[in-house]
């Protein structure tokens, strides 16, 4: 009985449409998140969006370890989502909306929720040919961005030696 509904459970949570509609939540928590400039997140009706999001991440989350059992947790990115939820999870229970100073220092958390864009790269197949080319030619780069990082530094110094303190 178990293992029927655990494949059910595969079924749906493989499903294209499953992935999709997870998507689309995806892109609507970052719309939401990005708004926080505009409007104050903190409030009704914002932060109930924002506990619906992570309440249906956790679910989505849920819903995969139980159709994929223990070896959900094999993939890297899997393991991330499950981090990027473990987060958003600690950030509801702690209660950021209060006015203790110590609780108010775990909002930083927040900012890990916009790492949840990143399903975008595994359900997109081109984005995942370009992540392995650039994957592949950081290494040749890397002398590159240290040069361009010491010509940087130099310029910084000689333009602070040049004109540090000299403007009106």
């Amino acid at each position: 009985m178990f293992t029927v509904i655990r494949k059910k459970t595969l079924l749906f949570a493989s499903h294209a449409a499953y992935d999709n509609f997870v998507l689309v939540l995806v892109l609507l928590n970052t719309v939401t998140m990005a708004m926080s400039g505009f409007v104050d997140t903190d409030q009704p009706p914002y932060s109930y969006i924002s506990q619906t999001f992570t309440i249906a991440f956790t679910l989505d989350l849920a819903i995969k370890v139980f159709a994929y059992g223990m070896s959900f947790f094999g993939d890297a990115m899997n393991l991330f989502d499950a981090v990027v939820v473990a987060i958003s999870m600690v950030e509801i229970s702690t209660g950021t909306g209060a006015n203790l100073s110590a609780l108010r220092s775990i909002r930083i958390l927040r900012a890990f929720r916009v790492l949840r864009i990143t399903r975008l790269i595994r359900s997109l197949s081109y984005m995942r040919i370009v992540i392995g080319v650039v994957s592949s030619i950081i290494n040749e780069f890397v002398y590159v961005f240290l040069l361009l990082f010491l010509f940087i530094f130099i310029y910084t110094l000689l333009g602070m030696q040049i004109f540090g303190g000299n403007f009106p």
